[in-house]
């Protein structure tokens, strides 16, 4: 009796270039810096 391989295809795992990355984490830290301050300082026109 064969087995048949039902799981999904794998596949290749691809890494964001560089300057991509550090745009998404500059962008992720500025939004979620600012987030911060607007809750610490009481500012309601986030």
């Amino acid at each position: 009796m064969a087995t048949i391989d039902v799981s999904a295809p794998r596949t290749p795992t691809r890494r964001p270039l560089p300057g991509k990355m550090l745009f998404l984490l500059a962008f992720h830290a500025t939004l979620s810096g600012a987030f911060l301050v607007s809750w610490l300082t009481g500012d309601e026109d986030t």
